[in-house]
Parts: C-alpha cells; sequence; structure tokens
C-alpha cells in the first residue's frame, strides 16, 4: 500500500484533495452536455424541415431528438452492462447504438433527397 492511501486506495487527508481536477470534471461534464443539447436540437430541426406536413415534421424531429438522446446514452448503457457482466443489455445497447447511428446517417440522405425534390419542383 502507498502511503498516505487507505485500503480502499483513497487519500487519507482531506487537505490533499485536488480542486483543479474536479473543476475540470465538472467543465467537461457541461461541455459533454451542453454538446449533446446542440446536437439533438439541429438534429430535430432538419428532421423537422425535411417533411410536408406538420404533423410529420413534429413526428420527425422528435424521433431525431430522442434517437440523438439514446445515442448518447448508448455507450454508458454498454459500459454498466459490460461491468454488471449482463451480455444481454451489452447486446441490447450496441443494437440501439448501430442503429440509431444508421438512423442518423439514412436521415441526413433523406434531407438531402427531400431537398433536391423540393428544388425541382
Amino acid at each position: 500500500m502507498r502511503p498516505g492511501t487507505s485500503s480502499r486506495g483513497v487519500r487519507s487527508g482531506s487537505a490533499d484533495r485536488d480542486y483543479v481536477t474536479d473543476a475540470m470534471v465538472v467543465a467537461a461534464v457541461l461541455v459533454s452536455v451542453g454538446l449533446i443539447a446542440v446536437s439533438v436540437t439541429l438534429n430535430a430541426r432538419m428532421a423537422y424541415r425535411s417533411a410536408d406536413t406538420v404533423f410529420d415534421a413534429w413526428g420527425y424531429a422528435l424521433a431525431a431528438g430522442i434517437a440523438d438522446a439514446l445515442k448518447a446514452y448508448a455507450p454508458f448503457a454498454v459500459h454498466a452492462g459490460w461491468r454488471n457482466r449482463d451480455v444481454v443489455a451489452v447486446i441490447a445497447a450496441l443494437t440501439v447504438f448501430v442503429t440509431v447511428t444508421a438512423y442518423t446517417f439514412s436521415e441526413v440522405g433523406f434531407a438531402l433527397l427531400h431537398r433536391a425534390s423540393s428544388a425541382a419542383s
């Protein structure tokens, strides 16, 4: 055991706490959440603009936003399943990630085709 640590590997003195590292972790989490929010918003907006009716637009936007949020959550679900040795959870999370990523790519293609056909009309 290293000097100054407990049996769990945690420093015993609270004066040794590294607040700079804590601040960097909090900043990284906030930036990540912000990027996820921007990504969800942009994908929902692109999906909304690719529909012909208002009802379809809201449906596409909702699906795109939820898909993007699931894509951000899936790696954490894979990690949790892996850590708990839950093979079904890992397979399910990987399936969701691959499916949602494929949806995102197909959505971009659909939006480009829709925009080209709208411009031609």
